[in-house]
């Protein structure tokens, strides 16, 4: 590990079945104490093309499994600026050290946040209300504050309170293979597989403060990752480098297959046809999605009466495939929803079109913030639907295809919320089993088989 480190080639974690591997007993001893603060199966390793260290995976991850587990170096009492650096000065001058080695000056600069290049003035307010309240932060200058307060701007987005050897470096991911959580009984981090993670993959969570970046195209998210100084490059994790199923348009050639752009080639490819191209011989294709973008850029000022017309001004220019069509829909279900979350037969409808292009996209899990609104979204439309399916209009079809797309978006987000979804899925099996007329309980699809094979 310490060749690793010196060679530029990162630096192993220890890992927990080492001892098994014919390891003498000193060595043993050594790497149990050190697993008392860090047990992994990841490496740091450095990555040239984000120009900074990046945390992978050393084997093969179910969801739900614990990839990581670690004490934080340094803990904070409060998401305040002041806080952090008195509890920088608590540290001893080992742990201080580790603090300043989670990330280099030349990570720092990599990553947009150089000490040589920030304005000292800044942090001078801060460091004058920390040594108010604690005369220990007076032997810092503005220098040094701007070090510790950068290093922890960069670990915000894995925890805002504490800051971890291993934990913290991890970056921004776009598809959000991880997530965090820390237990204050055993005052341990645990990285957690939001899904099924290979070996050697970068590990990392969602930081944008944009959830419905992650249902949008990778053009976008790159532009609030360097905006808000998350990333300094663009992002090459394995959803930004794949095809981007968000940005898609109607292929110009077959009118039939999605023209979308894949990161790691930066080529157009049509998903029906042969039709392809770079990025500049689409550039025409991209100047319709921009301008189209600028005329809507802000869908809050939109009438609600004018949201459809822009549905279908962007199926004529960009096609449906497009994340601007899921954007509007979405939008259509909150500003019909009602001040008081009424629901209407407009917000179902935007509900059900958004949750049926989301399906579509075939995304990853999406981040905690977003979840709990999808499924919010999602049971509001089953309640609707449910009430109302033996009104003036029947609704049982509708309410059919609902659950046959909301069921398996849960599933993949979350499967324990099958069990809330239990008393619709019984709603549903018991309007398959009776004849709407006479309420004749109907015959299973395997007896209606066998009848016709006996015939």
């Amino acid at each position: 590990a310490r060749y690793c480190a010196q060679r530029g080639r990162g630096n192993a974690v220890p890992l927990a079945r080492w001892p098994l591997w014919g390891a003498s007993p000193l060595r043993c001893q050594v790497l149990r104490s050190e697993m008392a603060e860090i047990l992994g199966f990841v490496r740091v390793e450095n990555d040239a093309y984000q120009t900074c260290r990046i945390v992978k995976t050393i084997k093969t991850f179910r969801a739900g499994e614990t990839i990581l587990r670690e004490k934080p170096i340094v803990e904070c009492e409060a998401d305040d600026d002041a806080k952090r650096l008195q509890a920088f000065m608590k540290l001893t001058a080992v742990q201080q050290s580790e603090f300043l080695k989670v990330f280099t000056e030349l990570e720092m600069a990599d990553r947009g946040a150089s000490t040589d290049e920030a304005n000292l003035d800044n942090f001078s307010t801060v460091l004058t209300k920390a040594k108010a309240e604690d005369q220990s932060v007076g032997v810092l200058s503005n220098r040094q504050a701007a070090g510790i307060l950068l290093r922890w701007r960069l670990a915000r987005g894995v925890n805002k309170f504490r800051m971890f050897k291993v934990a913290s470096k991890m970056l921004h991911h776009c598809a959000a293979p991880v997530a965090c959580d820390y237990s204050t009984q055993s005052g341990m981090v645990s990285v957690l597989a939001r899904y099924e993670i290979k070996p050697r993959s970068r590990i990392g969570t969602w930081m944008l403060e944009d959830v419905d970046a992650w249902w949008k195209g990778a053009n976008v998210r790159q532009e609030q990752l360097i905006a808000e100084g998350l990333l300094k490059q663009p992002c090459r994790c394995e959803r930004c480098l794949g095809e981007d199923t968000c940005r898609a348009l109607q292929c110009p050639e077959c009118k039939k297959g999605e023209f979308r752009r894949h990161g790691k080639v930066k080529r157009w490819k049509c998903t029906a046809c042969s039709f392809e191209g770079s990025d500049d011989a689409v550039s025409c294709f991209v100047q319709v999605e921009t301008q189209l973008l600028a005329e809507i850029s802000d869908l809050g000022a939109l009438p609600k009466t004018e949201l459809q017309r822009w549905v279908d001004t962007v199926e004529a220019r960009l096609g449906l495939q497009h994340w601007l069509a899921g954007a509007l829909w979405k939008e259509i279900y909150d500003r019909f929803s009602g001040r008081k979350n009424e629901r209407n037969f407009h917000c179902v409808s935007g509900a059900m079109n958004f949750f049926e292009w989301l399906q579509s996209r075939r995304l990853p899990p999406p981040p905690e913030e977003l979840h709990r609104e999808l499924v919010a979204m999602g049971f509001a439309v089953l309640e609707f639907l449910q009430a109302r399916m033996l009104g003036i209009r029947d609704l049982r079809v509708v309410f059919l295809r609902a659950l046959a797309v909301i069921r398996p978006m849960f599933d993949s987000i979350d499967v324990s919320l099958s069990e809330r979804l239990m008393p619709y899925i019984a709603r549903a099996v018991n309007l398959r089993r009776h004849c709407n007329f006479c309420k004749t309980l109907l015959p299973e699809d395997l007896e209606v088989e066998a009848e016709a094979e006996a015939e």
